[in-house]
């Protein structure tokens, strides 16, 4: 079944990325609740009248909604998220970044981006101490080291430069770290350690 899609945006603000992997996708400018539609996935610009409301409409309706941002924060994607949407990232994305999207929220998955992901894990582990001392004691000195630079929200790379290790062996010891703890990703892992 062929997937349609509506793009909410304003006046002259249309990616011609959007269009090159959307070609029939519906462009709206103004929205009505009268109208809804099945298999379709919804995009929708924040920062346009009513972003909100839309997005929690088409989600209250069955719909898989992606948040479009111009500036991203972590606010925006926690105000987007509550709303409903399912995925937020750039709005100028290139079509292999605009596509994986599609693909991974109409699969059941979230999509954000790496530096929102990085950002919601610090301010979570800002706000609350780990607890959970069993499950790290699964863990070996080492990826212990990476647990605790994780918690202040580094990425891959950081923690490489910080711990003095490669960045293939920080992804090594992620994969041992996850497998031990049974999560699939640095927010699972906090979530994991926070109960």
């Amino acid at each position: 079944m062929k997937l349609n899609h509506i793009i909410y945006t304003e006046n002259e603000l249309i990616s011609p990325r959007w269009l090159e992997l959307m070609p029939e996708a519906l462009i709206q400018t103004v929205f009505t609740k009268d109208e809804t539609f099945s298999n379709t996935l919804i995009w929708v610009v924040t920062g346009i009248p009513h972003w909100q409301d839309i997005i929690k409409f088409y989600h209250s309706n069955g719909n898989q909604v992606l948040a479009l941002t111009r500036n991203g924060s972590t606010d925006e994607v926690i105000a987007a998220l509550n709303a409903g949407a399912k995925g937020y990232l750039d709005l100028f994305s290139n079509t292999t970044i605009l596509e994986q999207a599609a693909n991974a929220v109409t699969n059941g998955a979230l999509w954000l981006p790496a530096s929102i992901v990085t950002g919601l894990i610090g301010s979570l582990t800002v706000k609350m101490p780990i607890k959970n001392d069993e499950e790290l004691n699964k863990l070996t000195k080492r990826e212990l080291d990476v647990v605790k630079e994780i918690k202040t929200g580094l990425s891959n790379k950081e923690i490489a430069r910080r711990l003095a290790i490669s960045e293939r062996t920080v992804k090594e010891h992620l994969s041992s770290i996850f497998s031990k703890l049974e999560v699939s990703d640095r927010f699972q892992l906090i979530l994991k350690l926070k109960a």
